[in-house]
């Protein structure tokens, strides 16, 4: 008998102590205000990209000797070599800037447009004032992007101030 008055002391409380633990709990959720908001995926529109064509902004490029024979290459820019990734991914931005030590790092921000993990490749091309090598291009390397998320890739010339300006190549992982 004892028992049984212990368990429905037990219960009684747990009848009163149930009901102020899920108000507590609210409470404290509503300052969680990331908890409580939900956010939308990061979205991408490939239509821009598409209508450029061959448009580019009209600033250096890699123009060939026989005009017409191929497109000129922009530079300080990104430039896809993989068809496969063209309706995955988006450039977001490409910029260089001078390290402390005076080297050039060219650097890309890439958006994943897809819901599934990819994983990307680049390597960089570092040019001088006259558009030739200063160096061999940089090893490949992987670049990882989350589902509907951006990734950074950079890279740095050991060149020093002798390279002045960049390629970067981006192609889908191997």
């Amino acid at each position: 008998m004892r028992y049984s008055n212990e368990h429905s002391q037990h219960r009684g409380t747990m009848r009163c102590v149930l009901p102020v633990l899920a108000a507590s709990v609210w409470v404290a959720l509503q300052g969680c205000t990331g908890l409580t908001e939900v956010h939308p995926k990061m979205g991408c529109d490939l239509n821009p990209v598409r209508s450029l064509g061959g448009a580019h902004d009209p600033g250096p490029a890699l123009v060939s000797a026989l005009p017409g024979s191929v497109t000129d290459i922009p530079l300080n820019t990104v430039n896809i070599t993989d068809r496969a990734i063209t309706n995955k991914i988006v450039v977001h931005a490409a910029w260089g800037e001078r390290t402390p030590v005076g080297g050039l790092r060219a650097s890309a921000r890439l958006v994943n447009c897809t819901d599934h993990p990819l994983q990307i490749e680049g390597r960089t091309h570092f040019l001088d004032a006259q558009h030739r090598p200063v160096e061999h291009p940089t090893a490949w390397r992987r670049v990882h992007l989350e589902p509907r998320s951006i990734a950074d890739y950079s890279a740095v010339s050991t060149a020093g101030a002798g390279a002045v300006s960049f390629l970067i190549d981006v192609r889908e992982g191997r």
